[in-house]
């Protein structure tokens, strides 16, 4: 069996010293599960993050499809013509049509 010998620091000695170690190497062992325990304390913080902000997301997309299915079945029941300035219209048709190439919308028009 190798083991690899490294000089420690005069400094980290004082500290286990100070902190009351019965050795260097007990302290940096310490310090080294401290880092692991803050990282991965880190992580599970962006994970939950993460999980928040996807929730928030499908909630979002759930209630613009209710709202898209609800606006079209009010318009095709009160058969209503739209009023809508040039520049809405414009922004309207570019919308559906970038939906329409994704695959996301699919239009049926009037026979």
């Amino acid at each position: 069996m190798l083991t690899k010998s490294v000089k420690v620091s005069e400094i980290i000695i004082e500290k286990s010293k100070a902190r009351r170690f019965q050795s260097p190497n007990q302290y940096i062992l310490h310090l080294m599960e401290f880092e692991e325990a803050n990282r991965g304390g880190a992580q599970i913080d962006i994970i939950k993050s993460h999980n928040a902000l996807m929730g928030f997301m499908e909630m979002e997309r759930l209630m613009m499809e209710k709202l898209n299915h609800a606006i079209r079945i009010l318009i095709e029941k009160t058969e209503i013509e739209l009023q809508l300035a040039e520049r809405e219209k414009a922004f309207l048709r570019d919308a559906m049509d970038s939906a329409i190439k994704k695959g996301k919308w699919v239009f049926k028009g009037k026979d």
